[in-house]
């Protein structure tokens, strides 16, 4: 017998071997080179699924990471990539599944000609995929992005598992938890070193070459495919009409969700990037890992128990209050809850997975509820909920899912049953009570709330001083305020008051005469405001339902005494494919909540600026952010000698209309800068990047603020 979990594994049906963590052990003196030999195909297994997982896994941010500019650097284009891997996680399972119903020779037959086929398919130039009309979902182009590039490649990895599981027989589940810990591997040395240190030419490269190693290794492992095919299962026994199938989906369902869902909240209030999209997925894997390594890692009365609490913990980590506060609170009250909940659910899967006959079904269920976790988060909620209570619905969710599988395996001791049924049964009230709650005052406050792939948009009215104010808010952060009387709603205020970095850049160009301006973002238009007759302001929008509300609710648009146009769609691509603009002053204030997609800081984006910009003109770039220290990456530029830099830093006013601000103004020389902008600001105080941002490289994982 071995330690841990054993399980036996015939070949050839010469060697009876017992895995533990993917390794084989002889079990007799008499059998050892016969044992040798398949200890070796065990091993070979091991490295064949761990190779797998580790690309599977490592791919998911890589993709994602690339086709960020082509959409505007939007947080969905991980909820929709991620989305897309589940399904072909699925599509990878499910056929298996149905292998294992072919005779040995035609299935090695199927299965070589696939892997070829896909080893050939990384050598094929990428299909160009549109990316849809302005303010379409980019769901739809993404997921057609991922199939027509890595999508074969994704769906081979994805049926490592299970068909390295046939040909070893008995019941790997230790093998499944070493598939997870390679994916786990992978996810955390993306954004540590592998973002850091290759550039994404380098990293699709070396992912390719180790695609061909696993070829080659499953290539030679199919050779011991010579299982027969599975017959039917017989009726004699109740296995399969045993089988949990409604909670091996459910129990699979929620987690898959729930760490998407919290995904998307991080990557919305803080940055869309590869850093804060693996860690709650590496929270998943590593509950996986630890639920289906040992029993012993899964202790139900205490996991059970303080679930109510770690609910209650991720209820509050979206509230304002944390949601406004410090980066290391926020990511850590998120990360632990996610933990407890994801580790709960999958430790009462663990407690009734199947033995070696419903081994494949098993996969199977949890391929699929995955797949409708992420099917609810990335398509289904965008477009049935105006704000973003996929995370509420799904902490209640989890209650819910535990609570069934809890009643359907109770406990023998019927006080511990009855007492955390209370307990989970109240927390379940109080929450959803005081979501209802919430969701109806925000509603009462709201004059209008909208939701488009880019995020939550709403607009919200006070009064203060016996003056309305009117607030545009964007996912949790206010982009722009007016005041509605007639007097007052054209001043300047917010981030862009007199004294601003967007002020002074202005008022100085205006000083010359007639000026011409340009405005990546536009917010409720309050730039606009600047504008005097004879000016031309050219507004560049990713989100056309948010023109549609700053010419609705705000007033800077409908009454501009200069000319206004707006272009819909993302600032970059557009002003990439326009003539010179021939700006004065060009503002980058691109904001998705609170984090400035990456590709409109990188250097190839800073030359599209540079174009656009007439003489002496000036650059000025919004860095306002609570999480990211954005500073070192405009310093590497002028470090570099290709631009002179200014910081304007402007503290909060007496009324809550003046925000605090800080601005980086550009501008291809010092001579740009008259006497009024260089008494206003300061040199770049922060060192700059020792290697610039690049379309190719760009980790902003390194200006985290912690």
């Amino acid at each position: 017998m071995c330690a841990g979990t054993p399980t036996a594994v015939n070949l050839d049906g010469v060697a009876s071997l017992c895995l533990d963590a993917g390794m084989g052990t002889s079990s007799s003196t008499n059998t050892a080179p016969t044992a040798a030999g398949a200890a070796g195909r065990v091993g070979l297994a091991a490295a064949a699924v761990g190779l797998g997982a580790f690309l599977l896994f490592l791919a998911e941010p890589l993709v994602a990471r690339r086709l960020l500019p082509r959409f505007g650097g939007t947080a969905t284009v991980w909820t929709a990539c991620v989305l897309c891997f589940q399904w072909l996680l699925l599509a990878g399972y499910a056929a298996a599944h149905g292998l294992r119903r072919l005779a040995p020779a035609p299935r090695r037959a199927v299965q070589a000609g696939v892997l070829a086929v896909a080893a050939g398919s990384l050598l094929v130039p990428e299909l160009a995929v549109g990316v849809g009309a302005p303010g379409d979902s980019p769901v739809i182009p993404v997921v057609a992005t991922v199939l027509g590039t890595i999508g074969l490649p994704f769906l081979v990895l994805s049926s490592t598992g299970p068909n390295v599981a046939r040909i070893l027989g008995g019941t790997p589940y230790r093998l499944y938890a070493l598939s997870n810990a390679a994916s786990l591997v992978a996810l955390l040395a993306y954004p540590v070193w592998v973002e850091p240190a290759l550039t994404l030419s380098e990293q699709l490269r070396a992912w390719g070459l180790a695609f061909g190693v696993y070829a080659v290794l499953l290539a030679v492992l199919l050779r011991f495919d010579v299982a027969p095919a599975a017959g039917r299962v017989p009726s004699t026994g109740d296995a399969a009409v045993r089988r949990p199938w409604g909670r091996w989906i459910v129990l699979s369902a929620v987690p898959s969700g729930l760490f998407l869902a919290v995904t998307h909240h991080l990557s919305t209030n803080i940055a869309p990037m590869p850093l804060l999209w693996v860690v709650p997925l590496a929270l998943y894997l590593v509950t996986l890992i630890l639920a289906f390594d040992h029993p012993r890692w899964y202790r139900r009365h205490l996991f059970v128990g303080l679930l109510p609490w770690a609910l209650a913990l991720m209820a509050v980590s979206q509230t304002n209050a944390v949601v406004h506060g410090d980066l290391i609170p926020l990511v850590g009250m998120v990360c632990l809850s996610l933990f407890w909940a994801c580790m709960t659910c999958h430790g009462e899967l663990a407690r009734i997975r199947p033995a070696e006959d419903g081994l494949t079904a098993f996969f199977l269920a949890i391929a699929f509820g995955g797949a409708l976790g992420g099917l609810f988060v990335g398509a289904v909620a965008p477009v049935v909920f105006d704000g973003p209570h996929e995370l509420p619905l799904l902490v209640l969710g989890t209650a819910a899912a535990v609570w069934a599988a809890w009643r359907a395996d109770p406990p023998s001791d019927f006080r511990v049953d009855r007492v955390f049924g209370a307990f989970l049964a109240l927390f379940f009230g109080l929450y959803a009570c005081v979501a209802v709650a919430i969701d109806l005052n925000v509603r009462a406050k709201s004059l209008v709330r909208v939701r488009s792939p880019y995020g939550v948009i709403r607009v919200s009215e006070l009064t203060v001083g016996g003056e309305g104010i009117r607030s545009l808010i964007h996912g949790t952060i206010r982009h722009g305020a007016q005041r509605t009387s007639p007097a007052h709603r054209h001043e300047p205020a917010t981030y862009y008051m007199p004294t601003s970095g967007a002020g002074r850049a202005l008022a100085a160009a205006q000083a010359r005469g007639p000026v011409s301006i340009g405005v990546l973002g536009l917010g409720a238009g309050s730039l606009a405001d600047w504008a005097r007759a004879g000016d031309r302001i050219r507004f560049y929008e990713i989100d056309p339902e948010m023109e549609r509300i700053a010419r609705t609710w705000f007033f800077a648009l409908p009454e501009a005494r200069a000319e206004v146009t707006v272009a819909i769609g993302d600032g970059r691509a557009l002003l990439a494919a326009e003539a010179p603009q021939g700006f004065d002053v060009l503002l980058l204030d691109a904001f998705s909540s609170d984090a400035i997609p990456t590709h409109l800081l990188t250097r190839e984006a800073f030359e599209v600026y540079r174009r656009h910009l007439a003489p002496g003109g000036v650059l000025a770039v919004h860095i306002s952010n609570r999480f990211v220290g954005l500073e070192p990456v405009l310093a590497a530029e002028a470090a570099a000698g290709r631009w002179a830099a200014r910081l304007v830093s402007d503290s909060a006013g007496e009324n809550w209309m003046q925000f605090a601000s800080r601005w980086v103004l550009l501008a291809a020389s010092a001579e740009a800068f008259d006497a009024a902008l260089l008494e206003g600001s300061v040199p770049l105080s922060d060192p700059p990047l020792a290697r610039p941002f690049t379309d190719d490289h760009a980790p902003l994982w390194s200006l985290f603020k912690l």
